[in-house]
């Protein structure tokens, strides 16, 4: 039974790592999409701030200079959209891969993970609630017992036997019935030493299941730390990216309004709108990037 609790576990953890892999096709599908989106919002204002600084170029306001930086930008972004567009190409085929779904299934973002609040409770978390871990102790427990019977072969056989007969002729002795209780002991006290061998042989492995079951004690901490550090790292480059995207709206506000009070021009506006964009797909990146910390924590934790 043990040993069926112990695989009945380990498919389990396979199941986990299974959902791992899901979440990732599924954040990298989606990161793809929203980039392709993203760098072709990109491309339209590059082409928009080409044109004006065609226009003002003519109209001797800005230098060469202004014209060469505007067709480097849409250069760029136009570059960039056709990575995105492979990405989103691979992303679809490896999605659909692993999935089975259709290339064109739509992909929303889903709610944030969530994750041990400390390091600390993701440890304990981890010893109580991983698979892998509750495997090894029970391979550790049905060694015990394959030791714990080997020793025990050592004590003596007893056998009993209660045997009761009854009949309607009384017979020699005067009753219909008789019982007789029958008790035989058996000890084998030397056997050429083979219970002394297996015994031995059974206590080497349970330490090798002892010493089995630390070691993957001692992997899953390794695992849970470096997944942690990793959350943890992601969730501040998170937070940067959303106070970057904050004052990228604020620039783009404080251009428009500029414009609207002859302040500034539409090259700069555009650049404005350039920014933002930028920021918001350095913030998907950090986005996906901090989920799925998050699911390979929960993977490492065992809660996946």
């Amino acid at each position: 039974t043990r040993l069926i609790d112990a695989a009945q576990i380990n498919e389990d953890r396979m199941r986990q790592r299974i959902r791992a892999v899901v979440a990732q096709a599924y954040y990298t599908l989606l990161q793809a999409r929203e980039s392709e989106r993203l760098s072709s919002g990109a491309v339209q204002s590059a082409a928009n701030h080409k044109v004006l600084a065609e226009r003002q170029f003519a109209a001797g306001t800005v230098d060469r200079r202004a014209l060469v930086q505007a067709e480097l930008a849409l250069s760029q972004a136009t570059r960039d959209l056709k990575s995105a567009e492979l990405q989103v190409d691979g992303a679809e085929v490896n999605f659909s891969d692993v999935t089975g779904l259709p290339r064109d299934t739509e992909v929303v973002l889903p709610p944030v993970p969530p994750a041990p609040p400390a390091l600390e409770g993701a440890l304990d978390q981890a010893l109580r609630t991983r698979g892998d871990i509750r495997s090894a102790d029970l391979q550790t427990e049905v060694a015990t017992f394959y030791k714990n019977a080997k020793i025990g072969e050592w004590a003596p056989t007893v056998d009993a036997r209660f045997t009761y007969n009854w009949s309607e002729n009384k017979g020699f002795i005067g009753e219909n019935g008789y019982w007789m209780f029958v008790v035989s002991a058996n000890w084998m006290l030397w056997d050429g030493g083979l219970r002394i061998a297996q015994t031995k042989e059974e206590a080497s492995k349970v330490r090798v299941a002892q010493l089995n079951a630390q070691k993957v004690r001692d992997t899953a901490e390794s695992e849970v730390r470096s997944a942690w550090q990793q959350y943890r790292r992601a969730s501040e480059a998170l937070s940067a990216t959303e106070h970057e995207v904050e004052l990228a709206t604020e620039n783009l506000r404080m251009a428009e309004t500029a414009l609207n009070a002859g302040r500034a021009t539409w090259l700069e506006l555009e650049d404005a709108r350039l920014g933002l964009i930028r920021a918001q797909l350095s913030h998907l990146g950090e986005r996906s990037a901090r989920d799925l910390a998050a699911i390979q924590l929960q993977l490492a934790v065992g809660t996946l």
